[in-house]
C-alpha cells in the first residue's frame, strides 16, 4: 500500500452492520479502513448512526451500501460533510431480487443516498449497469475494483490437498442461500459418492447459516467429511487456501467476490457462477458454471476436471500472475486517495 502522508483529516467509517468485529473479519472492510489510514486519515469505524451527529468528530463520512447509509448520509450533508458511498448492489439487480416491492424501496434508497453524495465507488461493471437502470444520473461515479494483498495471497507451490473450500459469513440462513454454500453441499454429496479423498471446508463466522447447513450436512450423511472452521486468523486462512484445489462460489448473485480472487491468487480452481462482479474477477482464470442448479451435471464436472487436474496448472498459474497484476492493494488505495484529496477542496 502507499506511505501514509500526513494530515488531520477524520473519516467516518460506516456500515450496518449487527457486530463490529465484521470490520475486522470481512476482508473488504479490513481493507478499505487500511487504505484510509495509509492515505493519511484518522479512521473510526462505526456502526451507530448517532455517532453522525457527533459532527466535530470527522470530517468525511464513508458509508457501504447505497441503502441502509441513507440516515447517515443525511446526517452529514447537514453539517456540511463529504460523503462517499461504496459496495455492491445486488438489491437493484433484477434477475436476483424479483421482488417488485423490495426493488422498488431498494431503488429509491440508492436514489436518495446517490443524490446526497459527493462521489460513489462502483466494484463492478454489474454494479455500474445496475445504477444505469434506476434512471438516476450519477455525479462522481468511480470503478475501482476491490483488492486484496496480493503477494501475501500468492501461491508458491504449497502442497495441495484433496480440499473443496468455500469462504462465507454464515451469520443468517438468507446469505448462506445467495451465496450457493447449500447448492456446493448438494454437489459435494454427489460428487464424494464417488470419491473417498475429498473434504468440504467451510470458512467463516459461524451463525444461523451454519446451524442450517450442518442439518443439511447431517440429513446428508456427509458431516464427518463438512469442516466448519468458524472464525480463522488471516494467515491461517491464507494456509487453508493454499492448501486447497477447488473453491466454489455458486452465488445467486455477487457484488464482487473477494473470497474468490483471495481463491484464485492462492492457486485454487475456482467454481463460479458469473453472476454480477463474479463476470469481472473470475474472467477468464475461473470456471464458469452454466447452470448452479444442476447439481448432477456440476458433480460430473467436478469429476472431469480432477482426473485432468494436471492439465489446469497453466490456468492456475495465470490466474495466480492477474490477481498480483490487477488486484493489488496499490490501485484501489492510490485512486481513493485522490478522490479523497479532491473532496477536499
Amino acid at each position: 500500500m502507499r506511505r501514509k502522508v500526513g494530515t488531520n483529516r477524520r473519516v467516518l467509517f460506516y456500515a450496518a452492520v449487527r457486530d463490529k468485529s465484521l470490520f475486522r473479519t470481512m476482508g473488504f472492510y479490513e481493507t478499505d479502513i487500511q487504505i484510509l489510514q495509509d492515505c493519511g486519515y484518522e479512521v473510526a469505524p462505526t456502526n451507530k448512526v448517532a455517532d453522525f451527529f457527533k459532527f466535530r468528530n470527522y470530517d468525511i463520512a464513508f458509508i457501504y451500501f447505497w441503502t441502509w447509509g441513507l440516515l447517515p448520509a443525511f446526517i452529514s450533508k447537514c453539517f456540511r460533510k463529504k460523503v462517499l458511498f461504496t459496495g455492491g448492489l445486488d438489491a437493484l439487480d433484477r434477475r436476483y431480487n424479483r421482488s417488485i416491492l423490495d426493488y422498488t424501496l431498494k431503488k429509491w434508497l440508492f436514489k436518495g443516498c446517490a443524490f446526497l453524495s459527493d462521489a460513489n465507488i462502483a466494484v463492478s461493471r454489474s454494479d455500474l449497469q445496475n445504477m444505469e437502470k434506476t434512471g438516476f444520473r450519477m455525479r462522481n461515479i468511480h470503478l475501482i475494483p476491490h483488492v486484496i494483498d496480493a503477494e501475501r495471497y500468492a501461491y508458491r507451490g504449497t502442497q495441495k490437498k484433496d480440499t473443496i473450500t468455500t469462504v462465507a459469513w454464515m451469520g443468517t440462513k438468507e446469505n448462506v442461500v445467495r451465496k450457493g454454500v447449500d447448492r456446493l453441499l448438494v454437489v459435494f454429496r454427489k460428487f464424494a459418492a464417488t470419491d473417498e479423498r475429498f473434504t468440504l471446508m467451510l470458512i467463516g463466522p459461524e451463525g444461523k447459516g451454519s446451524d442450517y447447513l450442518k442439518d443439511m450436512a447431517a440429513r446428508m450423511n456427509i458431516a464427518p467429511r463438512v469442516i466448519f472452521t468458524g472464525v480463522v486468523p488471516e494467515d491461517e486462512k491464507i494456509r487453508l487456501l493454499k492448501e486447497s484445489k477447488y473453491y466454489f462460489q455458486l452465488s445467486e448473485y455477487e457484488g464482487f467476490g473477494v473470497s474468490a480472487i483471495e481463491a484464485l491468487a492462492a492457486g485454487n480452481l475456482v467454481f463460479h457462477s458469473g453472476k454480477g462482479g463474479l463476470a469481472d474477477s473470475m474472467t477468464p482464470d475461473g470456471i464458469l458454471v452454466d447452470d448452479i442448479d444442476d447439481f448432477e451435471a456440476l458433480a460430473d464436472r467436478l469429476r472431469e476436471v480432477d482426473k485432468r487436474y494436471t492439465d489446469y496448472q497453466v490456468q492456475i498459474d495465470k490466474g495466480v500472475r492477474r490477481m498480483k497484476s490487477d488486484y493489488a492493494c496499490d490501485r484501489r488505495s492510490t485512486e481513493i486517495g485522490r478522490i479523497l484529496k479532491g473532496l477536499e477542496h
